[in-house]
């Protein structure tokens, strides 16, 4: 797991203030969201912050995974758990995305969010009879926080399924794979560590969300 504590001033490209909006991209994980926003132009976009925002204001790894741990309760207790964890995270969530439009030197025009795979039901029961279910509720509370954040500041915010970046990129972007790829590299070239998957998967979400405004 990267580190939680990544300092800004390590990861932020100084940047002149000036009237241009930019976009933001977030790809989330339990408890906290690789997030990547980017300005410039829809053909020639570059990063002018890049950092990690919490969703949980929990230490305790068993109360981040609320769903893996209400799965071990009977129903009405695992039910009250999981709404108090939902309420606890989405204003830990709206807490870190006003702070983080704030600060941003350039006004915010949308977001993009890598999104899941799986389509959940919607009884709980079923999700909490389902392992698999279970680890994609997970993720899903997280995301569906970050888009009610975006939403309270007023942040037009767009998703795209994770397992199909590169067909939205091809017809959003009109970017073969490989050129992608070697924008994408392009992108963090001269930022430094980290400028992994969950970067580039945040850069280019921003860009496709910039890119269909």
């Amino acid at each position: 797991m990267p580190d939680r504590h990544v300092s800004r001033s390590a990861v932020t490209l100084v940047m002149a203030k000036h009237n241009v909006d930019a976009a933001i991209g977030f790809r989330a994980h339990t408890g906290w969201a690789a997030v990547v926003v980017i300005a410039g132009t829809a053909e020639e976009p570059r990063v002018i912050d890049r950092r990690r925002i919490e969703l949980t204001d929990q230490p305790d790894l068993e109360k981040i995974q609320i769903y893996h741990a209400a799965a071990e309760q009977p129903f009405a207790k695992a039910a009250w758990m999981i709404e108090a964890a939902t309420a606890a995270t989405n204003t830990t969530a709206r807490a870190s995305v006003a702070a983080l439009v704030a600060s941003l030197d350039v006004p915010i025009g949308c977001a993009g969010l890598v999104t899941g795979n799986t389509q959940l039901p919607a009884s709980l029961e079923k999700i909490l009879a389902s392992h698999a279910l279970v680890h994609a509720a997970e993720g899903e509370m997280f995301r569906v926080a970050i888009v009610a954040a975006c939403q309270s500041c007023q942040l037009p915010i767009t998703g795209f399924p994770g397992n199909a970046l590169s067909d939205h990129a091809k017809q959003t972007l009109g970017l073969s794979a490989g050129k992608l790829r070697d924008r994408l590299v392009a992108l963090g070239a001269g930022l430094g560590p980290p400028w992994s998957q969950d970067q580039k998967e945040a850069a280019l979400v921003a860009w496709m969300a910039w890119a269909m405004r």
